[in-house]
C-alpha cells in the first residue's frame, strides 16, 4: 500500500482534481506494466499494487518516476510512503496504517518506506494514541505542556538538539540562536525533566516520543 499527499508547488495555484490525479496515475502505472488500484480518501490518495517481489523494487521506481517527472510537470510535490509487503487482504488495515505513517514522516524526501522508519514506526503502529500520550506525558513532564507557546518554543529546542545528537553548533545553526541561547534553553529543559540530557537512555526514549507525537499530527513545528 502506498498513500499519496498532493500539495501544489512552483506558481501553480491551490486547485487541482483528484480525480484527473487518479485517472493520469492510473495511465502512468499501466505504461510502466505496474497492476495498481488506486482511490481517494479524504484528501490523499491510496495505492494497492501487486507484486511478487517483496521488495517492491519496480514499484518505487514508478513512484520515483512520478515524483520527479509527472508530478514537477505540472508543478505539484508529490509525498509517498509505501507500507511493508502483505500477502493478505485482512492486512490491509495494518498496511494503510504502515503507509500513512511512513509518508507522515518529516525527512525531507518525496518517498519513505515505512521498513526505513525502524523502532519509530513499529512503536507508533502498535501503540494507541491514547497510550503515546500517556507515555509522553510521564517523561517529558512539564515539557508535555506543549500549547503553552514557551513550553514549545523549549520542546522544539530539545527536538533539534537530540536530532542533532546534542550538538550545540548544529542546533544553534538550525534554530538561529547563540550558543549560549542554547545552552541556557537546555539548562531550562533539565530543569523541568529533572535529569540531565547526558542520560542516554532518557535522551533516546525522548526522542522517540516527541517524533511519534510529530508522526501522530498531534504535535507540530513550523520549518
Amino acid at each position: 500500500v502506498a498513500t499519496i499527499q498532493i500539495t501544489p508547488g512552483g506558481t501553480r495555484s491551490t486547485e487541482f482534481d483528484y480525480y484527473e490525479q487518479i485517472v493520469q496515475l492510473s495511465r502512468l502505472f499501466e505504461q510502466w506494466s505496474s497492476r495498481t488500484i488506486i482511490t481517494a480518501i479524504g484528501e490523499e490518495l491510496v495505492l494497492v499494487t501487486s507484486h511478487d517481489d517483496p521488495s517492491i523494487t519496480h514499484f518505487k521506481d514508478v513512484c520515483q518516476k512520478i515524483v520527479t517527472v509527472f508530478a514537477e510537470r505540472q508543478q505539484l510535490m508529490y509525498n509517498i510512503g509505501i507500507s511493508t509487503h502483505f500477502t493478505h487482504f485482512t492486512q490491509f488495515e495494518q498496511a494503510f496504517k504502515e503507509a500513512h505513517i511512513a509518508q507522515n514522516f518529516e525527512n525531507n524526501e518525496a518517498i519513505t518506506h515505512y521498513k526505513e522508519l525502524g523502532i519509530l514506526g513499529d512503536f507508533v503502529t502498535n501503540m494507541s494514541v491514547e497510550q503515546i500520550h500517556q507515555l509522553s506525558e510521564k517523561m517529558l513532564r512539564g515539557l508535555y505542556d506543549y500549547t503553552n507557546p514557551r513550553i514549545h518554543e523549549l520542546l522544539h529546542t530539545l527536538y533539534v538538539y537530540l536530532l542533532n545528537n546534542q550538538r550545540l553548533k548544529e542546533t544553534m545553526n538550525q534554530l538561529s540562536l547563540s550558543i549560549g541561547g542554547i545552552q541556557y534553553r537546555i539548562k531550562q529543559i533539565e530543569e523541568i525533566l529533572g535529569d540531565t540530557l547526558k542520560n542516554a537512555s532518557l535522551s533516546a526514549y525522548l526522542l522517540l516520543l516527541i517524533q511519534s507525537l510529530l508522526l501522530l499530527g498531534e504535535l507540530t513545528f513550523e520549518q
